[in-house]
Parts: C-alpha cells; structure tokens; sequence
C-alpha cells in the first residue's frame, strides 16, 4: 500500500493492508491510543463536521472493497481550498471481523471526520479521531479554539511508566515514574525537567526538530534513553506532541567463564534462559552477552524472573536440534541458576565449560564489492542447517575485521550486515559466507558486501 508521506496513521497495526486499491486480503486491524486533539489535527489530511447523505461500494474491489461516504460538509477545517459543499471518504466495508478498519457510518448521521490521503483517496478509519458530532466535544474545542489561533509555543509532553514482570514472570500494573530526569534538544533551545508526581513532564516550546531523551534514574532504564534520543518534529505552534517514555529494571548478571583447566575463554557468546528445569522441552534464549579477552561477561537490562545459564539455548522439541550447554558451578558443578529481583546486579563469580566442551576460533575481514575494508559492519554466526543458534552480534574495526569463538565440532555459517543512511531510509549491504565446520585449522573468512538494498 502506497500512503502519502506526510503521514502516517497513527498507532495503526496491520497485518495485510488497509484500503489497498491493489488485490491485497486484509486480514487484521489493530489500534493504538487515540491522539489527543492537537496530535490528530496535525497528522490529519482534511477535517470537518458534514453529515452522511449516501453510502456505496466501491465497484471492482473483490479483495479489498471499500465504501465510498458521501458528506454533505457543514464546518470545515482543514484540506479545503475553497467552501466546499460536499465531501467523499472511502472506508472499509466491516469484513473479516472487521480486519479493514473501516468506519460505521449511518446515513443520516452527522460526524467530526479526520481523513487520510491515501492513493490520493481521502479515508477514515476506526483508528482515527473520527467521532459522531455529539461525542466529538474535545476535538472540536481545539478546532474551534487553539487550532485557529497563535500562541507563542507549541507543547512536547508525556508520561514516564514503568512496567515489569514480577519474579514469577507475572504482569504488573504501569506505574508512574517519579523525579526522571528528561531532557529536550533543539537547536537553539535546550531544556530539562522532572517528571513529576504522576509520571508526567511538558515542555513549552517553539516549533522545530528535537531529541527526547530520559534518565530514570539508578537500576532502571528508559526508551528513549540518555544516549539515545528520540527524535521529534513540532510542526507549528498550535500542534503538540505526546511521547510517552517507558522504564524497566535495569537488572545485571555478572561473571566469569573459564574452561574446565581454568583457563579464561574470550569472545564466547554466553546466554539466559528465562527456565527453572534444564530438561524443560522447549527453551528460548532470552538475551545474550560476550565474554571479553580475560573471560568476563555482563548482562545487562535483564527484567526480572529465574534463568539458567549457558550457550545454545534455543531448543524447539527437536532431539536432532538440541545444541544447549549449561554452564556449571566451579565447585559444586551444579547448573547455574539466576534469581533476579527488580534493579538487582547479580553475580555469579567464576562459571565453567563442562569438560567435554572445545572452542574453536572464528576470524575474517568483511569488505565491499570494490574490496575495500568495512567498517562498523555487524557479524554473526549461526547453526547450519536451520540457523535457530545465533551469536551476538560483533562489529568490526576499521580495518573491516572480526574475531570470536564459537563452540567446537559443529557446523556454521558466517553473516555480515552493514546499515546505510540513504535520506531517510535505513538500507542495510549484506554478505553470507559458505557453510564451515568448526574443526581443524582455523582459516580466515572473506565477506563480501552486496549493493545497497
């Protein structure tokens, strides 16, 4: 589906597509938080107040039909460059359990409609603001209000909430985050303040591009964070924008891995299972950390729960397609299991190989098609044939090269990827390398980046 880029419909999630003119089944519609009036008035095409006076299909449209609403328009507000009479809105026609979105209209009605362009048709969908008249108030007290006037400021705000599991792995209730500290860069203009009582913060402040960035503060982290803002634009001084920031525990799990001579093991992808039975049938990695040269390795923003430890821990029920190695105890040799309570840094001192386990060393280059060296490529390595087992992602050097290990005798395949700025797009060149099996002499393995795509 081609959409106009001036918008996109806010908080909208598809599975399929929504008011395609191409033979696309929709299959599933779902939708975010309704905007607040000065968000929706902004993102919107064409608003007014106009009531039904005929509804139609759209002929030719066997996969994905619509209906097309005719408006008799009583109050327009936006999207129209002279007095305009009469308006045509096209939406959904209800089926498969209303996986369009589209909007029960009744002829007769009148209603606050906010229209999308999309395929240069106008469109409403359940997923907007649109309202019958009668429960429109809000919307229209801006459009009638602020939407026409000219403050000095436009207004960023939001609500900082945390919500993690507990222990057991049961949800919790959001909560407010009290006293976060939240930043807000433009330009010329750089403020901050605190969150306050109720999770809150505003900023007054004129239109322009900006970052949003957040500190909750200690064992806790944020989207967006500190180092990684999130990018805004206010587009005028009567618009605003929501953006709400969400905190979870920062949990840690620390350790050392050494081999079963005691020996460190560098570069090794190590792995948490959010399990309590090593035996359990199906296991599914729930993050994963690398050790460093001296065997040191650090989790970080782990939620609370209980997890085991160790590599290769993606198991599906497949005899054939169990890799998993738990990592023991130095002394007792017993499985290591990790309690993590909410902000907590755990750590397990020195774990071990189980005897029985070898390494064996991975190393290359990664270049582009001219045979240059490529930086700040990621390179990763998975389990032949089905690629369930993954290593973390290691980033090459200037100089376009990678090391790390792998678990010994078994089989693997390198990949590589390096993102591209392409204007606004994020492309990424790839690579893949041909099957090898960790054994023998180690060699050196040559990536070759594709074109961009």
């Amino acid at each position: 589906m081609r959409r106009s880029t001036r918008h996109l419909l806010a908080g909208l999630v598809m599975v399929g597509a929504l008011l395609t003119t191409g033979e696309t089944h929709v299959v599933a519609c779902g939708c975010g938080r309704l905007l607040e009036s000065c968000e929706s008035a902004w993102s919107a095409d064409a608003i007014f107040v106009g009531k039904v006076t005929e509804l139609g299909q759209v002929a030719g449209m066997p996969d994905a039909p619509q209906r097309r609403v005719v408006f008799e328009v009583h109050e327009p507000f936006k999207g129209f460059e002279a007095p305009a009479r009469t308006a045509e809105i096209f939406t959904g026609l209800g089926g498969i359990g209303g996986g369009d979105c589209q909007y029960p209209f009744l002829v007769g009605a009148t209603y606050l409609v906010f229209a999308h362009r999309v395929n240069d048709r106008l469109t409403a969908s359940i997923c907007s603001n649109t309202a019958p008249i009668e429960k429109a108030a809000a919307d229209l007290a801006y459009l009638r209000g602020p939407f026409r006037e000219s403050p000095a400021t436009g207004t960023i705000r939001g609500v900082a909430t945390r919500t993690d599991p507990t222990i057991d792995g049961e949800p919790t209730p959001p909560a407010p985050v009290v006293g976060a500290r939240i930043r807000l860069d433009g330009y010329a203009h750089i403020t901050e303040t605190s969150t306050g009582s109720d999770g809150s913060f505003e900023f007054q402040v004129p239109p322009g591009d900006y970052n949003l960035f957040a500190e909750p503060g200690p064992g806790l982290y944020s989207w967006p964070s500190w180092d990684d803002g999130y990018a805004l634009s206010l587009t005028d001084v009567r618009a605003c924008i929501v953006r709400h920031v969400t905190v979870r525990s920062d949990g840690r799990v620390t350790g050392r891995l050494v081999d079963a001579n005691g020996r460190a093991v560098p570069l090794l992808t190590v792995e948490l299972a959010k399990a309590t039975d090593p035996d359990a049938r199906r296991l599914e990695t729930h993050t994963r950390a690398q050790t460093n040269e001296r065997g040191y390795f650090e989790f970080m923003r782990v939620e609370p729960g209980r997890y085991l430890l160790g590599l290769l821990l993606e198991r599906d029920g497949r005899p054939e397609a169990d890799y998993a190695i738990w990592l023991q105890r130095r002394n007792s040799g017993t499985v290591v299991a990790v309690e993590l309570e909410p902000e907590v840094r755990v750590d397990v001192d020195i774990v071990r190989l189980p005897a029985r386990v070898a390494t064996f060393p991975v190393s290359g280059v990664v270049v582009d098609t001219n045979g240059a060296p490529a930086p700040k490529a990621l390179v990763w390595v998975g389990i032949e044939p089905r690629l369930t087992q993954r290593s973390m992602h290691v980033v090459t050097g200037d100089d376009g090269r990678f090391r790390f290990n792998v678990v010994a005798d078994l089989k693997y395949r390198l990949y590589a990827e390096q993102p591209v700025t392409n204007g606004s797009r994020r492309q990424f060149r790839v690579a893949t390398a041909e099957p090898f099996e960790a054994v023998g002499r180690p060699r050196a393995i040559r990536l070759v980046l594709s074109e961009v795509r």
